[in-house]
């Protein structure tokens, strides 16, 4: 289509498309009684796979692999002293035990209650030293694993070149914590050419009239769309359990009414919190008046404290790689934002302004086409969790880092994840115009998360007939209420920000919100009765 890529002005923002789709059809501009007016539109999409896919989960990897070395050698140390001083009190309860029975000669039952007890709170200090020494190998186990991530690091960079991570590499371990299928699109479109037909004739929808475009005169400017599209955030890899036994929502015991809780405390813990002399200490006492015989210590008696600290930890891995591909996914929403509003987009620098503003949050909608049937149940029940998760995460843009890089992640309050963001040139001339202050110091974006399954595809259809829809249904009920929330914030954002010109208009758009959210609330309302689909939600 000749002419249509000359209708946009392609400046070079760095991030070169891999894909780009030309468009030109005609289309209805208005219809009354004097007739039909048509318009040609021209359209351009260019698609890329976004850097963040591959960088940023390199600064949350070092993120958590500075947390938790330090954390798993004071775990260990702490085990090591525990160990030392349990193995201490056996040999001191063993000769107290043989004392007691050197005088406890005669058979009767004072003596004989005395060595029991003896025995008991013998075997009682042989189990802790058992629990410790079984804990101490989980632990040393776990360390290693954390080298692991190390090596995820080494592999990240090493695909700075090519980002994309294909559906086919997502069981791959390597691959585990980058985003799955990460692509930003961006839509232009121009009407550059008007005509009239006066014959009366009956308003039909766009006729698709594939052809080359006039030459636009004047230019007028181009209409915005950004998307970001995505393969679930979920681990997918055998590593971390794939889906065999669900996904995050079921394997956490508070759903996915703590979800965000849980896995803040789990990420800035790791596990190593279950890594102590106490936690083996309740393992034992869990079984008070058991005696600790050889036999039961080596098939019938499992390491409870072991066996519990390693759930945990592979628990947290795969919070971390979920978490790891949805941090990706916030990054290349913020950045399709800010870059449309680089390029021009009037109304996408309304809303990077809305954002930026003090008590403003940039509204990020995920539309989950998953179902409820087989795997993609548990992918989704990992991707209610990381949306959960997203919600509150702040992004912050920078000149420079100390080390060079371009991403930094850090704990905020209360252990959210503050996102550092270097911008230069359009992009940081965008966000300082767009800014409270003028000032990139002031240059803070911080996520409401609202997803909304859909379940469109055939496996819904399935699980429509014989499957359980109940995290469906849940899923957009509570995301529902995010929505409501992030409009009561964007209504108040708006009207401070609106000089007493653009009043009008912003009431006239506040009030078309309110009216899609309550037809919004009518889909999520119906979806918890209707056998069908739910793609009204959409």
């Amino acid at each position: 289509l000749v002419g249509v890529a000359k209708a946009f002005d392609d400046a070079d923002d760095g991030a070169r498309p891999y894909c780009s789709k030309n468009y030109s059809f005609r289309n209805v501009v208005r219809a009354d009684d004097a007739g039909v007016s048509y318009g040609r539109v021209v359209a351009a999409e260019d698609i890329r796979a976004p850097a963040c896919g591959s960088e940023l989960p390199v600064a949350f990897l070092e993120l958590l692999i500075a947390e938790r070395k330090p954390a798993a050698a004071f775990a260990a140390k702490a085990l090591a002293s525990a160990l030392e001083t349990a193995r201490a009190d056996v040999d001191a309860k063993g000769l107290a035990t043989a004392t007691v029975r050197r005088a406890s000669a005669t058979d009767d039952a004072a003596a004989s209650k005395a060595v029991a007890a003896a025995e008991k709170s013998e075997n009682r200090s042989r189990a802790l030293v058992h629990q410790l020494e079984g804990m101490v190998r989980a632990l040393e186990e776990q360390r290693l694993n954390l080298e692991s991530y190390v090596d995820a690091v080494a592999f990240a960079r090493s695909r700075a070149e090519d980002a994309l991570k294909r559906s086919t590499d997502k069981k791959l371990v390597e691959w585990q914590f980058l985003p799955t299928n990460l692509n930003w699109h961006r839509l232009r479109a121009k009407l550059i050419t008007t005509d009239s037909e006066k014959a009366k004739e009956k308003p039909r929808r766009s006729s698709l009239t594939f052809s080359t475009p006039a030459k636009p005169e004047p230019p007028p400017s181009p209409l915005y769309h950004s998307t970001v599209t995505f393969g679930a955030s979920a681990g997918h890899s055998k590593k971390v359990g794939a889906f065999k036994d669900g996904g995050l929502h079921h394997k956490l015991p508070g759903g996915q009414d703590d979800a965000a809780g849980l896995c803040r405390s789990l990420n800035a813990s790791g596990g190593f919190d279950v890594a102590t002399a106490d936690a083996c200490a309740k393992a034992v006492s869990d079984d008070l008046g058991e005696e600790f015989e050889e036999e039961q210590r080596t098939s019938k008696r499992p390491d409870k404290a072991a066996r519990d600290f390693k759930k945990k930890a592979l628990l947290a891995e795969r919070v971390d790689v979920v978490l790891s591909q949805a941090l990706s996914l916030a990054a290349a929403h913020v950045e399709g934002i800010i870059r449309c509003a680089a390029d021009g987009s009037a109304s996408h620098d309304t809303v990077l302004k809305r954002a930026l503003a003090p008590d403003g949050r940039l509204l990020m909608g995920i539309e989950c086409l998953l179902s409820t049937h087989g795997d993609e149940q548990g992918m989704l029940e990992d991707l209610v969790v990381a949306a959960a998760w997203l919600d509150g995460v702040s992004f912050h843009f920078v000149g420079s880092l100390e080390d060079g890089s371009s991403w930094r992640v850090r704990r905020g309050r209360h252990g959210a994840i503050d996102v550092d963001r270097v911008v230069t040139g359009p992009l940081k001339d965008v966000l300082i115009n767009a800014s409270a202050g003028g000032s990139l110091k002031n240059a803070r974006i911080t996520i409401d998360c609202a997803m909304f399954s859909q379940g469109i595809n055939e496996w819904q259809t399935v699980a429509n007939l014989s499957g359980d829809r109940t995290l469906q249904v849940d899923c957009n009920r509570r995301n529902y209420s995010n929505l409501a929330k992030h409009v009561d914030r964007l209504s108040n954002v708006a009207k401070a920000l609106a000089s007493s010109d653009e009043k009008a208009s912003v009431d006239a758009e506040i009030a078309g919100w309110k009216t899609l959210l309550k037809e919004i609330s009518t889909a999520v309302s119906e979806s918890s009765n209707a056998a069908g689909k739910h793609v009204h939600v959409l």
